[in-house]
């Protein structure tokens, strides 16, 4: 009788210490789906707004301000997502986020090399193609069912 009762007990520990495994993993993967999707959208509200505020900062000192501050915001969000542990079934499009979001940050590096925006330089980078690069991962972020 006491074998019976440690057999089960052994068995009902081992599926509870699984269950809290692949509970783990589900937290992980919703979590990091949730971080990517927030920073797609961040990068893609970016995008939308940049036109615009190029145009305005050319001739308003204030507004240059508030671009070279959204573009050092967005430089810490690129250093935070990239710095994310994803779970093992989003390693490779994780993976393809850090490459374009370090070719993004490498961008954006260059026009603020003088700490202010080099609107010129901003106008001529290729940051517009290559947030649209990382935004367009967010197909492939849904289909991997996170």
């Amino acid at each position: 009788m006491k074998k019976g009762l440690m057999v089960t007990l052994i068995f009902f520990m081992t599926t509870l210490l699984t269950g809290c495994n692949l509970f783990d993993e589900v937290n992980d993967s919703l979590d990091y789906a949730n971080e990517a999707t927030e920073y797609i959208h961040t990068l893609s509200d970016f995008n939308s707004d940049l036109p615009q505020l190029m145009e305005e900062a050319a001739n308003n000192p204030e507004v240059e301000k508030q671009l070279n501050e959204r573009l050092n915001n967005i430089e810490e969000q690129i250093n935070e997502f990239t710095q994310l542990d994803p779970p093992a079934v989003a390693e490779d499009l994780h993976q393809q986020f850090v490459k374009h979001s370090e070719n993004l940050n490498q961008t954006i590096q260059k026009v603020t090399e003088q700490g202010d925006v080099a609107i010129e330089q901003l106008e001529n980078s290729q940051i517009v193609d290559t947030v649209r690069d990382i935004t367009g991962l967010l197909n492939q972020l849904e289909n991997l069912g996170l």
